[in-house]
């Protein structure tokens, strides 16, 4: 007996969705913010952590608008749901600064130096359920 193709993807269709399904009781969603004031960020998911190309941003990174922030001030990462693991990368105009670092305590602090910065967050709560977060600062010292 032979399956029609939309019946097969159909079926498909209804696996996947139980599947995503299955960690419905996790919430993806984080605020990122600077003095209570959020960041405006890109979450997004799909590429593993491992096969993320680390030279250069996300292209996706040109759609956001950044916050002009000044030196040294504490971005903090609220969650939800506590994730187990918690990455950052950033970039310094296109640059690559720090890679694939563990973040403990979700705070970070603006860097010194003046410049357009790209950080991805990746957060991982399971083995399925992951999602990175992409957002731009502008550093400025409005001295």
């Amino acid at each position: 007996m032979r399956i029609s193709s939309f019946l097969r993807n159909s079926l498909l269709l209804v696996f996947l969705i139980n599947l995503i399904g299955c960690n419905s009781d996790i919430s993806v969603s984080s605020d990122i913010t600077i003095d209570g004031e959020n960041i405006d960020y890109i979450g997004f998911s799909g590429i593993p952590i491992e096969e993320i190309d680390t030279n250069k941003p996300p292209e996706i990174y040109k759609d956001l608008e950044w916050m002009v922030v000044k030196p040294n001030e504490i971005i903090k990462i609220y969650y939800q749901d506590m994730p187990k693991r918690v990455y950052l990368s950033y970039w310094k105009d296109e640059i690559p600064q720090e890679e694939n670092v563990v973040l403990r305590d979700f705070e970070l602090t603006t860097p010194q130096s003046e410049g357009v910065y790209v950080y991805k967050i990746a957060t991982k709560w399971n083995s399925r359920v992951a999602i990175n977060y992409l957002f731009v600062i502008e550093v400025k010292d409005e001295d």
